[in-house]
């Protein structure tokens, strides 16, 4: 559909549009990272509640902090011991240095057999 005047005044009426957020902790830590314009997101919902959706989601997505960490376990048994099924185990991660004390997934292990060593690689 060609994008006319008369269209482009259609979808960017006031109630066409929705919104998630700002939220200033997002606004901080990614600033224009996921987008280098403010112009609206186009969709293709035939209802602004659908879209209204896809907006939180999307802010939902951003909002918690979440890092990428290869912890060393220091010993195999415990990592050879994680239960793969039905799902990636989680771990509470606690680590001073990064100033990190959560629940995260494991989502690589690396075991060497021959020094007895084991590492996690966690996200969350």
């Amino acid at each position: 559909m060609p994008a006319t005047p008369a269209r482009i005044g259609f979808i960017t009426e006031p109630y066409r549009r929705v919104t998630a957020g700002p939220v200033a902790s997002v606004v901080e830590r990614y600033g224009s990272k996921a987008r280098d314009t403010v112009d609206p997101i186009q969709t293709f919902f035939d209802e602004p509640a659908d879209a209204q959706v896809m907006a939180q989601e999307r802010l939902d997505l951003l909002s918690p902090e979440r890092a990428l960490f290869t912890m060393r376990v220091g010993e195999v048994e415990p990592v050879l011991s994680f239960d793969l099924a039905p799902a990636l185990p989680t771990v509470t991660a606690i680590d001073d240095e990064n100033r990190l004390d959560r629940d995260m997934l494991t989502v690589g292990m690396k075991v060497d057999l021959g020094t007895r060593q084991a590492a996690v690689t966690l996200w969350g």
